[in-house]
């Protein structure tokens, strides 16, 4: 997921943003994005339903559909961002 956001040219976390009112909202929004992508990967390999887990999930049915619709408009707007990528 990283080398995506870093090949289409969006802003990744880089442990030194501390300023972030003094940028467009563009890559505050791109980091968030970023963000909200590994942690919802996170929560459906650790802790939901991600490979076939013997156990059952600890994911409620809204945060699995707040997870589903959050990863979808994500690769929607990577995937633009790529057909519009030069």
């Amino acid at each position: 997921m990283p080398a995506v956001f870093v090949q289409l040219g969006l802003a990744v976390p880089s442990g030194n943003d501390d300023a972030p009112n003094e940028e467009p909202a563009q890559p505050q929004v791109e980091r968030a994005m970023f963000n909200l992508a590994i942690s919802l990967n996170r929560l459906r390999n650790k802790e939901g339903t991600g490979y076939g887990r013997p156990w059952e999930a600890s994911v409620t049915d809204e945060e699995a559909r707040f997870s589903i619709e959050s990863m979808s408009a994500i690769a929607e707007f990577l995937l633009a961002k790529h057909a519009n990528y030069r």
